[in-house]
């Protein structure tokens, strides 16, 4: 594997444990592995072997392909590295990314960062958990326009309301995550679409919670 490859590898592994609120000693554990072998591997200075990299799959219970795939899967994990403070400001820098995520139907993205952007520190509470997507869509008009900047904050508990940014069937979408004693659905704002049972899919990944809406030009 490439260097940066291997950076993508670490990350989509990093993000996986976190989703599963594990610590590096707890996957180790479950994977047989080394903890130090693992924190290598995450930090992107090790290269997996093929049985380490099933080993961590069965552990986790995903899919092989989700470490080693260039997808967004790996995009929420970027932002969890050490963000460098604004040269020319007090505020802390974001990566924007070039994917649009969708408001209508799933779609599929890469994660190639557009720029980034400096905001208040006392803006973000959580920069280090904290990311830019940009909009695309209008299942979630009036709340969310065609081309909104969206702060994501990652987690996989949101709250009942939370607009989430949510990973459906390997692909990404922004919903409202809507809880009832009876199931959990991911809601459009927008009438014409129809709600999606979260039983109902294969895999549903909740990423993130839109903690702000941008609405201006960028």
């Amino acid at each position: 594997m490439g260097k940066e490859y291997l950076k993508r590898f670490g990350q989509a592994l990093r993000l996986a444990r976190l989703n599963r609120e594990w610590s590096q000693e707890e996957l180790a554990h479950r994977s047989n592995l080394d903890r130090t072998y693992i924190s290598m591997l995450e930090r992107g200075i090790r290269n997996p072997t093929l049985g380490s990299l099933k080993d961590l799959a069965q552990a986790l219970e995903i899919e092989l392909t989700y470490l080693v795939q260039d997808k967004l899967a790996t995009l929420k994990e970027r932002p969890r590295g050490k963000l460098l403070p604004s040269s020319h400001s007090k505020g802390i820098k974001l990566p924007l990314y070039g994917t649009a995520v969708s408001c209508g139907q799933p779609l599929t993205a890469d994660d190639t960062i557009e720029k980034e952007f400096s905001l208040d520190e006392n803006l973000i509470k959580h920069p280090e958990i904290t990311f830019f997507v940009r909009a695309s869509g209008d299942s979630m008009a009036p709340t969310i326009l065609e081309g909104d900047l969206l702060v994501i904050e990652q987690t996989n508990r949101p709250k009942n309301g939370d607009v989430v940014l949510a990973r459906l069937d390997g692909e990404f979408s922004v919903k409202r995550f809507s809880k009832s004693d009876a199931y959990s659905e991911l809601c459009a704002d927008n009438p014409f679409y129809a709600n999606l049972k979260m039983s109902s899919l294969s895999e549903v990944i909740l990423c993130g919670v839109v903690k702000a809406i941008i609405r201006s030009s960028v």
